[in-house]
């Protein structure tokens, strides 16, 4: 299968996405051992606006 812009591949599968959707993607991972404490780290996938700077890209 070819790799494009609306091709993405995933532990589980792939997909390929129409047109006019974008990629808001959210990673979590957690600690398996609670004990230690709880430990989460959480990634998501997002875009700034053209001429956006980072305080108002937080900002919003």
């Amino acid at each position: 299968m070819p790799l494009h812009d609306h091709c993405y591949i995933i532990n589980e599968g792939s997909l390929l996405l129409p047109d006019g959707y974008l990629d808001r993607t959210a990673n979590i991972f957690v600690q398996a051992d609670t004990a230690q404490g709880a430990f989460n780290l959480n990634i998501g996938r997002d875009s700034m606006e053209p001429e956006e700077t980072l305080a108002d890209y937080v900002g919003r």
